[in-house]
C-alpha cells in the first residue's frame, strides 16, 4: 500500500491522536477515548515499497520496457469495479495476535475471508482504535470477498476485495460491550429491533468510523449506514465537540445507499483502489476524497506509455495485451489510443480497441468510434463501429446518423457506402427515432423518399416513435408510399413550431391517452402517463416515459418497465406531499 504524503492539517499528531484532540476545547473525554484505542495497537507489518512514477519509454524502446509497463504488480490486487470485478491471488485476511476485531463465527465457513493488502491494513487499523474504547469492545468482521473475486450468494457487491462489512459496536443491557456473533438491526434510536436489550455504541461506534478516515489507514471511499444512525453518529461528533476537519471526513463517508437495504445492522465500508491496482485495471466509481489524493500525474503518465506500445510495438502479441490494458482503465486518456488501434493490421487488436471504447462509453469514445467509423474501406468494420456508437446514445451519434441519411458520403468512404450503405440507413433511422431530436425530422422524412423499402419502412417507425402522432399507410408499398410522405410533410409544416410537449400530448389523445389538453402536459397527466407506459403501442409506452422524464426532470434507470412505473408512483407520491 502506497503512503500518502503527510497533510498539514493531519489527524494523527505525534504518536497518537490524543495531543491533537486536546488542542481542542472541550475535547478531554475524545482525547482518553482515542488514546486508549492506541494504547493496543496491532502488529505491523512492513511498509510496501513506494510506486514509483512511470519513467517515460525511451523513443526505440525494446520489449523489456514494453513489459515493464505491462507487467501487474506482484500479490493480491483488485481488477474491475466492485460490483462487477474480481481478485486476483486474493489474500487470506486474518486477525492477528491481540488484533482487536474477529470474523464472525459463520464467516470462514464461507470462504468470504479474502482481500487485498489494503484490506488487512485496514482491519488491523480499525481494531487497533476500537481496542480498549470499552472493556470487551471488539470489532466483529463479516464477508470481504471470495478468493477469487466475483459475485457471491450474499452480495452484489463484494467482487473485488476492496468491500468489507462491520458490526457497529453494541452494548448490552447491562451497558457493558457486547461484540455480536451476527448482525443485529436497529431503529431510530439505536436500540436492538429483536428485543435483545442491546443498543448501538454511539462513542464507540463513533471512534470506529472516525479511523476510517485517519491519514495513516488505507483510504476510505464510503462507509455506508442507515441515514438514522448516521445522525446518531454526528450528533456524537457534536456532543465531543470533535475538531470541525474530523466531522466532515465523517460526514462524507457515511452515507445510506440508495439502491439496497438501509444497512440498518452492519457498515459497508469500501476502500478505494491502490495506485498500482489503477494502473492495471482497478476501477474506482463515485467521489474523490480531499484526504486521500491521487497520483494522476503518474496515472496519466503511465496512460500515455501504454498507448505508445499499443500504438509502436512490433509484435502484435504487446499491441494486443497494451490494447486490453487501455481497455480496462477506463479512462478518457484512453479514448484517442483505443481509438488508433482500430485500424491496426491486427483483427485481434481491431476487436480489442472497439471493446475498450464501448466499455469507456463516453463522448470522448463515440468521437473516436465515429472518426474510425469516417476512415475505415472495411464495411464489416463500418457497420460494428456505428452499432457501437449508436448503443451508446451521445449527441454526436444523432449527428452522425443524419448525416448517413442526407450526404452518406460525409460520413463514411464511398466504398463502404456503395457495399453496406442500406444497412447504415437502416440503423441510422433507428437511432433518430429513439433519440427524440426534433431536429432529426427532415432527414427522415428524406429517408421516406429514398428507393430502398426497408429504408422507408424504417424512417415511418422512426417518425412514429420520435412525433407519438397517429399516421397510417406503408411507405414500403409503392402506392402507399407517396401518400404516407405526404401525411408526414404535412405534419411537419403544421407543428414544426410547437414545443415537444405538443406533438406528445396530441399523440397521446389521438392514442387514446386522455391527457388534459391537446397542446401541453401537466402534473395532473402523471397517473394517466404512468399507466400508459403498458400501453399496448411501445411508441405510446416510451413516449409516455419521455413525457414523465420532461415534466420531472429526471430520469428513472431500472431495468424493467415494471420497476420504472414503481418508481415514477413513488416520485409522485413523494412530490405530491
Amino acid at each position: 500500500m502506497q503512503r500518502r504524503p503527510p497533510r498539514t492539517h493531519r489527524l494523527r499528531s505525534g504518536p497518537s491522536r490524543a495531543g491533537a484532540l486536546r488542542s481542542t476545547p472541550g475535547c478531554a473525554l475524545v482525547a482518553v477515548t482515542i488514546a486508549l484505542c492506541v494504547a493496543s495497537p496491532a502488529a505491523a507489518e512492513p511498509a510496501s515499497t513506494p510506486l514509483l512514477p512511470p519513467v517515460p519509454l525511451p523513443a526505440a524502446f525494446t520489449v523489456g520496457d514494453a513489459e515493464r509497463v505491462l507487467q501487474p504488480p506482484p500479490g493480491p490486487r483488485s481488477v474491475g469495479a466492485t460490483s462487477a470485478g474480481r481478485l486476483l491471488h486474493g489474500r487470506a485476511i486474518r486477525p492477528r495476535r491481540a488484533a482487536g476485531w474477529a470474523f464472525m463465527p459463520h464467516i470462514p465457513a464461507r470462504n468470504t475471508t479474502w482481500g487485498t493488502r489494503g484490506m488487512q491494513d485496514l482491519l488491523d487499523h480499525l481494531g487497533a482504535r476500537v481496542h480498549g474504547c470499552r472493556k470487551g469492545a471488539e470489532l466483529r468482521v463479516g464477508n470481504i470477498s471470495l478468493r477469487g473475486g466475483g459475485p457471491s450468494p450474499w452480495h452484489r457487491s463484494h467482487q473485488a476485495g476492496r468491500d468489507v462489512d462491520l458490526a457497529p459496536m453494541l452494548l448490552g443491557p447491562d451497558g457493558k460491550a457486547a461484540p455480536t456473533d451476527d448482525f443485529v438491526r436497529l431503529d431510530r434510536y439505536g436500540r436492538a429491533r429483536d428485543g435483545s436489550g442491546r443498543r448501538l455504541d454511539v462513542r464507540c461506534t463513533l471512534r470506529l468510523v472516525v479511523a476510517l478516515t485517519e491519514d495513516d489507514a488505507p483510504p476510505v471511499q464510503w462507509a455506508f449506514f442507515a441515514r438514522w444512525l448516521r445522525k446518531l453518529l454526528l450528533a456524537e461528533a457534536e456532543r465531543e465537540k470533535l475538531p470541525a476537519e474530523v466531522v466532515a471526513r465523517v460526514a462524507d463517508v457515511l452515507r445510506q445507499p440508495s439502491d439496497s437495504a438501509p444497512h440498518d445492522d452492519h457498515l459497508h465500508v469500501r476502500l478505494f483502489c491502490s495506485e498500482a491496482a489503477r494502473r492495471h485495471g482497478c476501477l474506482d466509481r463515485g467521489p474523490e476524497r480531499s484526504w486521500a489524493p491521487r497520483d494522476e500525474a503518474g496515472f496519466v503518465a503511465h496512460v500515455q506509455n501504454v498507448g505508445r506500445i499499443a500504438a509502436a510495438a512490433p509484435q502484435p502479441g504487446l499491441r494486443l495485451r497494451a490494447t486490453r490494458l487501455l481497455g480496462a482503465l477506463r479512462t478518457p486518456h484512453a479514448a484517442g489510443p483505443l481509438g488508433g488501434r482500430l485500424l491496426d493490421a491486427d483483427a485481434a487488436v481491431r476487436s480489442a480497441a472497439l471493446a475498450g471504447l464501448v466499455a469507456l462509453g463516453d463522448e470522448a469514445a463515440v468521437q473516436e468510434l465515429l472518426q474510425g467509423l469516417g476512415r475505415t474501406e472495411d464495411d464489416v468494420l463500418a457497420l460494428r463501429l456505428f452499432d457501437a456508437a449508436r448503443k451508446l446514445r451521445v449527441v454526436a451519434v444523432v449527428a452522425a446518423a443524419q448525416g448517413l441519411l442526407i450526404d452518406p458520403d460525409r460520413v463514411v468512404q464511398p466504398v463502404v457506402g456503395r457495399k453496406v450503405g442500406e444497412k447504415l440507413a437502416l440503423a441510422a433511422t433507428a437511432v433518430l427515432g429513439e433519440a427524440g431530436d426534433r431536429a432529426a425530422v427532415p432527414a427522415l422524412l428524406e429517408a421516406l423518399g429514398r428507393k430502398g423499402q426497408a429504408v422507408r419502412q424504417a424512417a415511418h417507425r422512426a417518425l412514429l416513435r420520435l412525433t407519438n402522432q397517429r399516421v397510417t399507410g406503408d411507405p414500403g408499398a409503392a402506392s402507399g408510399a407517396d401518400k404516407v410522405r405526404a401525411a408526414w410533410r404535412a405534419f411537419w409544416q403544421r407543428a414544426r413550431q410547437q414545443p415537444e410537449q405538443a406533438w406528445l400530448a396530441s399523440g397521446f389523445r389521438a392514442h387514446g391517452v386522455r391527457v388534459r389538453s391537446k397542446t401541453t402536459l401537466s402534473r395532473a397527466d402523471v397517473p394517466r402517463l404512468i399507466a400508459a407506459m403498458r400501453h399496448r403501442n411501445p411508441d405510446v409506452a416510451a413516449n409516455a416515459e419521455r413525457a414523465l422524464e420532461l415534466l420531472s426532470g429526471r430520469r428513472m434507470t431500472q431495468r424493467s418497465s415494471s420497476a420504472r412505473a414503481r418508481a415514477w408512483r413513488r416520485w409522485y407520491r413523494a412530490t405530491s406531499r
